[in-house]
């Protein structure tokens, strides 16, 4: 894949709004998303579910984060200037 991290999250941004709506959907009617544990299944979080998404998509925060200070180094235009 050619396109930038920071591109292919954008692209997928809606799909992870939606599995995210799923989870409080089914979390608002006491189905809760278990994953296994050590001895016994817990729980996911949010943050759990958000890094199984990630995992699913093929995002990798680092060079997402790296990519997004990339864009904030002195120099670089900013789009909102006029």
């Amino acid at each position: 894949m050619n396109a930038s991290m920071t591109t292919r999250y954008n692209d997928r941004h809606r799909d992870r709004q939606v599995v995210h709506q799923f989870v409080e959907f089914l979390r608002s009617h006491q189905i809760h998303v278990m994953g296994p544990g050590a001895l016994r299944p817990v729980e996911l979080t949010p943050m759990d579910i958000s890094r199984q998404i990630d995992a699913w998509q093929g995002v990798d925060r680092a060079q997402l984060a790296a990519e997004r200070q990339a864009q904030l180094q002195p120099g670089m235009e900013c789009a909102c200037r006029e």
